[in-house]
């Protein structure tokens, strides 16, 4: 059940209590944005490993992969690429959050081996300077605590664009993809 639909059932990774996506729900007085439950983003996680381990039997190594999402998906790719105790080719994220961040620093320092990742996992994150689903400055400041963990992260805000895709973003991530050894 989805909390933000009023518990209508809805396709979706994870449950997120409550949009916009902010540091702080404006009222009388402010809080704080309600966190996702770190216990959904942990099976949604298990999920998308599931996937890879697959992906990986049918012989494809986990260096070549990149996982990529928009919105609740993009929301899971640091979990899914920090949380894999094995390299992955690094994530993109199209208007994006990252949920449950103490609980994703936690995972993901024990899923590095003990000798440290061979090299800082890279993200792409596109971020629309009109989204009113995911607050911009917000998401600038999820990519800077990304960045303080140990990740490689080139954030790009694209200022025409609200929560969505356009082909200035897809020209973006086609650049940023074709560099990866598929």
């Amino acid at each position: 059940p989805c909390s933000t639909r009023g518990g209508v059932l809805t396709p979706q990774w994870f449950d997120t209590p409550e949009f916009p996506k902010t540091r702080v729900v404006r009222g009388v007085p402010d809080r704080p944005t309600m966190e996702e439950a770190p216990t959904d983003l942990t099976e949604a996680t298990r999920r998308i490993h599931a996937i890879i381990e697959a992906l990986e039997v049918e012989g494809l190594p986990s260096e070549r992969i990149v996982l990529a999402g928009f919105g609740q998906g993009a929301a899971l790719v640091p979990h899914a690429v920090l949380r894999f105790q094995r390299p992955l080719a690094g994530g993109a994220m199209l208007c994006a959050w990252v949920p449950c961040r103490e609980a994703l620093g936690v995972a993901a320092e024990l899923a590095a081996p003990p000798e440290g990742r061979p090299s800082p996992p890279e993200f792409l994150w596109c971020a629309g300077a009109r989204d009113a689903v995911v607050d911009p400055i917000y998401a600038s400041e999820q990519a800077s605590w990304l960045k303080d963990i140990g990740a490689n992260v080139d954030f790009r805000m694209f200022p025409e664009l609200a929560f969505g895709v356009n082909h200035e973003l897809l020209a973006v991530l086609q650049e940023w993809l074709f560099p990866f050894p598929f």
